[in-house]
């Protein structure tokens, strides 16, 4: 069952619409601005907690045990990262090629269930 523990959380702006991006991996695009991820190799900052629209502000969890929405079939384990849609999906694991979010500490069996993945931003693959 997904879940949330001991998040912390940074408030930001959304640089674009983001009203159904809730649960998904954010990337920093501008200071203090946030878009969603488009890439493993972006600066990947955590994960939307709200739904905000653009300019509103965004509460972005970096630290903690958080809902995220998968893009694929991933494993208790998996070190994460973030698709072309800002979703979860198991790390290639290839060093420098790609930023992880975290670890899924449950299975996802395929794209959009969500999982709790313990947050380590800034990890490499």
């Amino acid at each position: 069952m997904a879940r949330e523990e001991a998040l912390r959380m940074i408030t930001l702006t959304a640089g674009e619409d983001l009203s159904s991006a809730q649960y998904l991996i954010m990337q920093l695009s501008d200071e203090n601005t946030v878009t969603k991820a488009t890439a493993s190799n972006q600066t990947l900052i955590g994960v939307l907690q709200n739904d905000p629209e653009s300019g509103e502000p965004a509460a972005v969890a970096f630290s903690g045990v958080s809902k995220v929405i998968a893009g694929g079939a991933i494993s208790a384990g998996d070190y994460v990262t973030a698709d072309a849609n800002g979703k979860a999906v198991a790390s290639s694991g290839a060093i420098y090629d790609e930023r992880t979010i975290g670890i899924a500490l449950e299975d996802a069996s395929g794209a959009d269930e969500v999982i709790p993945v313990l947050l380590t931003i800034g990890s490499l693959g």
